[in-house]
């Protein structure tokens, strides 16, 4: 996922036949055009494309024939990754005071391209005392309050998505004074 694909279409002349096909190859991802590619002299088209989501995906090829060869088509299901995806915790203002709340962001990124989605969960060592949602740009905010006195290692673990992994940030020890 993220990565380009390259799509390549073989269009081969069934005996009796002869000739070169010339002409172009549709290639199609469900209802939706992937892009065009002209028949090279040796009877392939291809096109890259990055716009594969994760999961099977059925890619359809299609022909349109040319003045002696009859249009054709054949499709392909392929198995696309999840693109691995990196979260980033950053606390607010240290060291936190008793009794005030604590501002903390969760950054989630991934080289696919895609902005990932779904549900971010905080934890103070292995309690988890906080789930949110990533918002529009990837970010979850939260707002801790009833910390003790004392060292508290928190970690953020992001829930993935369709298209992208799970991840887990590294863990940040915020000091409550």
């Amino acid at each position: 996922l993220g990565d380009p694909t390259i799509l390549v279409a073989t269009v081969a002349v069934s005996a009796p036949g002869a000739g070169t096909a010339t002409g172009f190859v549709t290639f199609r991802l469900g209802a939706d055009m992937l892009g065009t590619a002209a028949v090279d002299p040796h009877g392939t088209a291809s096109l890259t494309t990055r716009a594969l989501h994760a999961g099977a995906v059925t890619i359809a090829a299609t022909y349109g024939g040319d003045a002696s060869l009859a249009p054709s088509s054949g499709s392909l299901t392929l198995q696309v990754a999840q693109a691995a995806a990196v979260a980033v915790l950053t606390p607010g203002a240290a060291p936190a005071r008793l009794g005030e709340s604590l501002p903390v962001t969760v950054s989630v990124t991934s080289v696919s391209g895609r902005t990932p989605t779904g549900t971010v969960r905080l934890r103070d060592g292995p309690a988890v005392v906080a789930t949110t949602t990533l918002d529009a740009t990837a970010v979850a905010r939260f707002s801790l309050s009833g910390l003790s006195l004392g060292a508290h290692s928190l970690t953020a673990d992001y829930d993935g998505d369709a298209d992208h992994r799970t991840a887990t940030s590294a863990p940040v020890v915020v000091q409550v004074v």
